[in-house]
């Protein structure tokens, strides 16, 4: 029984089959609806939906953005309930995006995520208007772009961080390569956290520490998603003339981490 329902989990979560099964018009348009009354429902607000929905999209078209740049044809499709994404849109294009410098690879998986960091501060604008609709507006937008960087910043599965990972660590074939990509990301994590945390005294780090749970839950995550990545890679990928350079990966993680940070400071502000 549990294999079959692992073997269903699978071809659900298989994307290139929902976007073959989600990529008529018509599909997009009813996820479109389905995915507005879903996100109107869990924020009991229609207009915050609305803003969730139009984030997401956002979201996937900075990686839209870096696939033209980069030559590849590709479309943005609504795939209910997984989310979105932006594919390549044949498979001619599929295979021309596979042929990718891996640091190509990487600034794509990272757009979405600068997407909704630039979105952020475009939200922080709108709450600046004295206007109670702007003030509202922009609310929703950090909110919204907050919790979407936020998910896909963890590196598991087939999010944004968990195919930047895979990539950053297929490139690394020297364990003490390895060494400093993990010292530098966990480390990183660890320092952000604790500059977020501001401490006045004993009791006050201790309250710091139970009020935000959810950045140490994060951390954790983080750290376990990274140092799984860095066991499945094929340790001959390294040699493949599309792998990173050292100091290529090097600046991928800085801007990983600069992301967090931003992506942080901003959901601290919404607690």
């Amino acid at each position: 029984m549990f294999k079959t329902i692992r073997t269903k989990t699978a071809k659900f979560l298989d994307i290139w089959k929902q976007i073959e099964y989600w990529k008529s018009p018509l599909k997009q348009v009813i996820a479109f609806i389905l995915f507005w009354v879903m996100f109107g429902a869990a924020y009991h607000s229609v207009e915050m939906g609305l803003v969730f929905l139009a984030s997401m999209y956002a979201h996937e078209a900075g990686h839209a953005y870096v696939y033209r740049v980069n030559g590849i044809k590709n479309r943005v499709r609504l795939l209910f309930p997984l989310g979105a994404v932006a594919a390549p849109e044949s498979k001619d294009e599929d295979v021309k995006s596979d042929k990718l410098p891996w640091n190509n690879v990487g600034w794509i998986t990272q757009a979405g995520l600068i997407g909704n960091v630039i979105l952020m501060f475009v939200g922080l604008g709108f709450k600046l208007i004295p206007v109670p609709f702007t003030v509202e507006l922009g609310k929703n937008i950090v909110a919204a772009n907050v919790y979407l960087a936020v998910f896909n910043l963890l590196p598991v599965w087939n999010l944004d961080a968990g195919l930047l990972f895979k990539v950053v660590f297929s490139s690394l074939g020297e364990t003490g390569d390895k060494i400093v990509a993990w010292l530098i990301t966990l480390i990183g994590a660890a320092a952000i956290l604790v500059a977020l945390i501001n401490s006045g005294g004993p009791w006050q780090v201790l309250i710091n520490l139970v009020s935000n749970m959810g950045w140490i839950a994060f951390a954790i995550v983080v750290t376990i998603g990274v140092i799984r990545k860095s066991t499945k890679d094929d340790p001959s990928y390294y040699l493949s003339t599309q792998a990173m350079r050292l100091p290529q990966v090097v600046i991928q993680l800085l801007a990983y981490l600069g992301v967090c940070l931003i992506t942080l400071i901003f959901l601290m502000k919404l607690m």
